[in-house]
């Protein structure tokens, strides 16, 4: 039999499309899930066009909710109105030192390393819809309680229960994203919902700004407002989520029968469905057998504590190199998160339109990138060189997730197993959270020298741990390139015989 043509294997969904040659041999379960077919399903036929238009819809109902979600999670994380040299200064009404301050993520870290995993799993029993909402009215209450701390000890244990709340966000839309859509056309996707992160640092810098303004109000300082403002906008971001979060491809009211069969068919058998399993515990120990967890996972990890630590602490490095006034510093913040949102995009772009190119090309240039700025950051003097070199930085950082994501989703099979190695890989690299804020101490201050050589190191060591990531699944991912490139050069050829019958 002759080899299937790019035309006839652009309506197929890539399970029934020939299995490549010599798989690795460490992937032959992924590999197999992801090409092998499911006889038992009929397959309608549809051209690019429909599937494109079907997508579209997807993306219209299912992203602008899970930006909300992961926006509202990030607006407290980094940028606190901390109003030096006030008497409402946070750091002085709740007796705490900046070292202190640092440990408010080290509590918030802790229990989403442990509670990532059992959350995950549960959205799967009880549907995304519920697990959202659930998770955004817990913990606007938690963070809403923080404005009542009265000591350092107060302020930590809203954080703490925080984390536990907050648990399973991220890896829960990471895992969501895999029920509507390939592994070759999730990037973007991912780098939309991730977008959320980087505007929560915009919209963080302004409401930080903004409320230095209103500080003392009815008694109130401006850090407690902080805290209040942030508890009250998530009640009407729970209720959006329960009422306009789609839960399935199958229960989409937003689309028609023919519709969903073709959503569904043209996902391959490794995706995760509706029908998988709530919990399957061989799955799970599949992965913990897989070298590829252990790799993936220190990888985020290294990559997580060189970054880590110039994200909490950027508002103070700015404000260290002696720009103006507090509320300057805090926009200051702003420039460096939208040059890195817009790079992450490219970044993502760039690397599903090059599909001859490995995807540990784009991790190594991003390393490459954040290296040569924390190198430069930690011996270079003139300020606005400094400020320009955060921007850098941040570039690099973007765009390393923007490819790790993506990259990783290749690699599972299931609704457990997604849902498990998501969780398990985002909730181990959290002990980053802990670990990267540490290492820029207040001692350190303000050139942050070491700190810097420090993150410089981790990011190599991610740079190595990526490449033999890459060389465990070079097979899955290269199928997984081959297989976009046949569509994207029959959606070309159909736009071409398009233009000719219309001429």
């Amino acid at each position: 039999m002759s080899n299937p043509t790019a035309a006839q294997l652009s309506t197929l969904p890539f399970e029934k499309h020939p299995k490549p040659a010599s798989p690795d041999p460490a992937l032959d379960d992924v590999a197999d899930k992801y090409i092998v077919a499911s006889e038992h399903e009929e397959v309608p036929s549809y051209t690019c066009t429909e599937a494109r238009q079907i997508l579209r819809k997807v993306d219209l109902a299912l992203i602008p909710v899970l930006v909300l979600i992961y926006l509202h999670k990030n607006m407290d994380q980094f940028v606190l109105p901390m109003q030096k040299g006030k008497p409402t200064n946070v750091l002085k009404q709740l007796n705490m030192t900046a070292d202190d301050w640092s440990m408010i993520t080290t509590f918030q870290t802790i229990p989403s390393v442990f509670f990532e995993v059992p959350s995950n799993l549960l959205m799967k029993k009880f549907g995304p819809r519920f697990h959202f909402m659930r998770i955004v009215l817990l913990w606007s209450l938690s963070g809403a309680m923080g404005a009542l701390a009265k000591n350092k000890g107060g302020l930590w244990a809203t954080r703490f229960f925080l984390g536990v709340l907050e648990a399973g966000v991220y890896p829960g839309i990471l895992a969501h994203l895999t029920y509507w859509y390939r592994p070759d056309e999730i990037a973007v996707r991912m780098i939309g919902v991730a977008t959320a992160a980087a505007f929560s640092s915009i919209f963080d810098a302004l409401l930080a700004w903004a409320i230095t303004y209103i500080d003392g109000l009815h008694g109130i300082s401006s850090w407690q407002w902080y805290f209040i403002i942030l508890g009250l906008v998530g009640v009407p971001v729970a209720a959006i989520v329960w009422f306009f979060l789609p839960n399935y491809p199958e229960t989409a009211r937003f689309l028609t029968p023919r519709e969903k069969q073709i959503l569904i068919s043209r996902l391959p058998a490794s995706s995760s469905r509706r029908s998988d399993a709530n919990w399957d515990p061989k799955a799970i120990w599949s992965e913990l057998k897989s070298p590829l967890i252990y790799v993936f996972t220190g990888m985020q990890l290294f990559q997580n504590i060189g970054t880590y630590g110039l994200q909490f602490w950027l508002p103070s490095i700015i404000a260290s190199f002696g720009f103006t006034t507090t509320q300057s510093s805090q926009l200051l913040n702003i420039p460096p998160t939208v040059v890195g949102l817009c790079a992450s995009f490219f970044w993502a772009w760039l690397s599903d339109q090059t599909l001859g190119v490995p995807k540990l090309l784009y991790l190594i240039g991003a390393i490459a990138w954040t290296m040569t700025s924390f190198f430069c950051l930690a011996f270079v003097k003139n300020k606005p060189a400094l400020y320009a070199l955060t921007i850098f930085a941040k570039i690099g950082s973007a765009s390393f997730f923007a490819v790790l994501w993506p990259w990783r989703s290749q690699t599972m099979k299931g609704a457990t197993s997604t849902a498990f190695v998501f969780s398990f890989q985002n909730g181990m690299a959290q002990w980053s959270g802990m670990i990267g804020p540490q290492v820029f101490r207040s001692k350190y201050a303000p050139r942050y020298t070491i700190p810097f050589m420090v993150c410089v190191i981790f990011q190599f060591v991610a740079g190595l741990t990526a490449t033999y990531g890459w060389y465990l699944s070079r097979h899955t991912e290269r199928a997984i390139r081959q297989e976009a490139k046949l569509r994207k050069d029959e959606a070309r050829q159909q736009r071409l015989e398009g233009s000719q019958e219309k001429s």
